[in-house]
């Protein structure tokens, strides 16, 4: 469900979920990663037996709170019965329904093993090797740290204090000895610098337009659709998934410390802006209409920014 060439469909997620923001820039902290990080992570990775037991105690924790968390696909069938049944679909469904996640935490850490670490995995060597791909004991030690933090601050509504101090700490460590919080996030050019900064400074007559724009747009939000697509495809093919990933998770922290409401981010606004996002970083790739169709609603909502791309 989630991957870096599909980031808008994790900061949907993240921007409706209580504290998304704070996962986006863990995660786009994580983007920035090298080699040379690799020891300073693996080192602040717990080792002794009652470290390690008390990770292992944090971690049955997440899991009876994953078993909790509500998914779209089953609220959506409660809806479902209730309108076969005649019945009115409750409040607290639709509340919930509006912050379910599309995804879980499973498919979020898979993301970060796979994709936001690719390049710590090799091809294992020897004759039964058949394809594998292995992490070295820094790599795999470091891997343990970013997954625990992600999961401590997915969880954080959910988790007790001490199973979140658990987990975060060794990355809270790691991350101020390398200074990640200094570290300049991948550019994703100067348009993209410039919608980002204007979705910080959203104010409330910028959100009664951008609402104005979305239902303005809902009769072609198929072609919407397929208008970011090709933006994602796009991405794909120029190798700008990295930096798309991380205009998407800057997006969320702007977003949210503008104070964009959750009805706007389970709505239409929140696909606009995404889109709009999504555009910028491919802008000189995509052809007139599916720049149109992203871009031009956004523009027309908050008036000149630089020209995209």
């Amino acid at each position: 469900m989630y991957t870096l060439v599909s980031a808008p469909v994790l900061a949907f997620d993240l921007v409706r979920r209580p504290g998304g923001e704070h996962v986006a820039r863990l995660l786009r902290e994580a983007l920035e990663l090298g080699p040379a990080d690799l020891p300073v992570l693996a080192a602040c990775a717990p080792s002794d037996v009652d470290a390690t037991a008390a990770r292992a105690g944090a971690w049955l924790a997440v899991s009876a709170a994953e078993a909790q968390r509500l998914e779209v696909t089953g609220l959506l069938e409660d809806v479902r019965a209730a309108t076969a049944e005649g019945r009115p679909v409750t409040a607290g469904t639709l509340q919930a329904l509006e912050s379910a996640p599309l995804g879980s935490l499973d498919a979020l850490l898979r993301c970060v093993r796979r994709e936001v670490l690719d390049w710590t995995w090799s091809a294992a060597s020897g004759p039964l090797a058949d394809g594998l791909a292995v992490q070295s004991a820094p790599a795999t030690a470091a891997t343990s740290v970013l997954c625990d933090a992600v999961a401590s601050c997915y969880l954080a509504g959910e988790l007790d204090d001490d199973a979140r101090r658990r987990l975060a700490g060794p990355w809270t460590r790691a991350a101020r000895a390398l200074g990640l919080a200094e570290r300049s996030a991948t550019d994703p050019g100067e348009g993209t610098r410039a919608l980002l900064a204007r979705l910080r400074a959203l104010g409330p007559a910028d959100l009664e337009r951008l609402r104005a724009a979305s239902a303005a747009t809902r009769a072609s939000r198929s072609r919407w659709a397929e208008a970011v697509h090709d933006a994602s495809w796009a991405v794909h093919l120029s190798g700008r998934v990295r930096p798309a990933a991380a205009a998407q998770l800057l997006a969320v922290e702007a977003v949210r410390d503008a104070g964009l409401p959750l009805a706007d981010s389970a709505g239409g606004v929140w696909n606009l802006l995404s889109g709009a996002v999504q555009a910028s970083v491919v802008a000189d790739l995509l052809g007139d209409e599916p720049t149109a169709l992203l871009a031009s609603p956004v523009r027309a909502a908050l008036g000149p920014l630089e020209p995209l791309g």
